[in-house]
């Protein structure tokens, strides 16, 4: 198993065009990014089986949430 992680800068680099171009392919139904937030906002862990090496093989990844949070503001600000 491959552990992962991410800084907060290295999540926001993709572009928007990148972005559509990667969920755009074949078998993407997510990226990176979109399971760093998943793992962040649910504040678990997450196991991905995903291609590796050319998709020659496949591996479980772990994505681990990016920072804790506290409290999670819905709305309006407090």
């Amino acid at each position: 198993m491959e552990h992962f992680s991410m800084t907060i800068n290295e999540l926001f680099t993709i572009t928007r065009k990148g972005q559509i171009q990667t969920m755009s392919e074949n078998g993407c139904w997510t990226t990176t990014c979109e399971l760093y937030v998943a793992a962040t906002v649910l504040q678990r862990e997450l196991y991905v089986f995903t291609p590796h090496s050319e998709n020659t093989e496949y591996k479980w990844i772990l994505i681990q949430p990016v920072f804790p949070h506290q409290e999670m503001l819905i709305g309006e600000a407090k």
